[in-house]
């Protein structure tokens, strides 16, 4: 076909990134620099049987874009190009292998997406979008038919067995340490006498709880001082060398810090340890599972390249550099 090329794409895809953005996050393109008079509606693109107008592309661009402006930056630009392909050999596969989605499947998600909203706040937003209810409900057929293809790969994907999972934990038992950490509470001031006068009265026997309830200034005053769990390396040096050299029970002398002064109370102590392969069983199971999917999503997608033909003219790349 004249004024078209076959171009290879890097597929550019990151695990855990999500496929799809929110559609109140569409901000239409503006038109500028279209195919020239009379043949607005060439295909700037043809991903299989699928032929794209030049109008389309941008706002499938813009609508991946990570916001106003970015399609100037050549590198997104190229990148943003990248993922609407693979959106359009997605959607070949659907047409292909007869997947779709329903009226009824649009009708609920579109209820999902009004619901929290008033009518007024509703259409506010879409004008404030520049989009109209009939475009929202574009985007939405489109997004669930990508989700339904997508999910279509991950069924095809196995998951981990036990002994998978159980070598995993062993190659990175690193990964699952918990340090040590301590739960107590403080009496915090900014004078140093008041911090003096308030630890000689705690040596004198006087209660923890309610001398940090009436002089402390910190914010944990009303919870008898108490601050909770605090694992070592969370905070700062002075306030951890003498938390963790503490003993259970007793109020410490007073501690001073860039903040101010602090009288501490160790109520509990829990040793550093390795969580144990039943803690953290879903989480491996999880991550070995999303890197199959990875993996096999991007076999996949080679062979929907290899599959349908894509094909990108000339003049519509010309007209994206200049927009």
């Amino acid at each position: 076909m004249r004024g078209l090329l076959i171009i290879p794409f890097r597929r550019c895809w990151k695990r855990g990134s999500a496929p799809f953005l929110l559609l109140f996050a569409i901000l239409l393109f503006p038109a500028g620099c279209d195919l020239p008079e009379g043949r607005e509606h060439d295909p700037a693109l043809i991903v299989g049987e699928r032929r794209v107008c030049l109008e389309e592309l941008k706002k499938e661009m813009n609508y991946l874009s990570p916001g106003p402006g970015s399609l100037s930056d050549p590198s997104i630009r190229k990148r943003l190009l990248e993922r609407v392909i693979d959106r359009y050999l997605m959607m070949e596969f659907a047409r292909v292998n007869g997947l779709s989605i329903s009226p009824e499947e649009i009708s609920r998600a579109m209820a999902d997406i009004r619901r929290g909203y008033s009518t007024r706040a509703f259409q506010d937003v879409l004008m404030r979008e520049c989009v109209d209810p009939e475009e929202l409900e574009h985007w939405t057929a489109k997004r669930l038919l990508l989700e339904r293809v997508l999910r279509a790969v991950k069924e095809q994907v196995r998951p981990p067995s036990s002994e998978e999972i159980k070598r995993f934990y062993e190659a990175n038992l690193a990964r699952f340490r918990v340090p040590a950490s301590v739960r107590f509470r403080q009496i915090f001031t900014r004078d140093a006498g008041k911090a003096r006068q308030l630890a000689e009265r705690l040596k004198n026997g006087e209660d923890f709880g309610t001398l940090a309830r009436t002089y402390s200034e910190g914010p944990e005053a009303d919870r008898n001082g108490e601050v909770g769990w605090i694992s070592k390396g969370q905070l700062e040096q002075s306030m951890e060398k003498a938390l963790f050299s503490q003993e259970p029970g007793r109020p410490g002398s007073v501690v001073q810090t860039p903040y101010g002064f602090h009288i501490f109370q160790v109520l509990e102590r829990r040793p550093a340890r390795v969580r144990t392969l039943p803690e953290v069983l879903d989480q491996i199971e999880m991550e070995i599972f999303e890197r199959r999917c990875e993996v096999r999503y991007r076999k996949w997608l080679k062979g929907l390249r290899e599959r349908f033909p894509v094909k990108l003219s000339r003049e519509a790349l010309a007209a994206l550099e200049l927009s």
